[in-house]
């Protein structure tokens, strides 16, 4: 886009922007190094509990997380971080 705009008049000005390229990576610093490793060591049900206390104490944040992270209404999907959800 921006080499098609370089040769185009009638454009004043336009903004090259590559967005996101991966958007869980922001996302995977937010639960720090302690549940980084109990997510990457496996311990899946562990993590989703103390995510789900965490989010059960604390309603504003969960309902940002919910909207951000899980498109979910009750926040309560394994599906995270969305792009490491493969991860062994």
């Amino acid at each position: 886009m921006p080499r098609a705009l370089a040769f185009e008049h009638r454009i004043a000005a336009a903004v090259a922007d590559p967005g996101v390229v991966d958007v869980a990576e922001s996302w995977w610093r937010s639960p720090g190094p302690e549940l980084r490793e109990l997510w990457d060591s496996g311990g899946r049900e562990t993590f989703d509990r103390l995510r789900n206390e965490a989010l059960d104490e604390a309603p504003a944040p969960a309902a940002m997380w919910r909207r951000r992270a899980s498109g979910s209404s009750t926040g309560r999907t394994r599906a995270w971080p969305p792009a490491r959800s493969a991860r062994g």
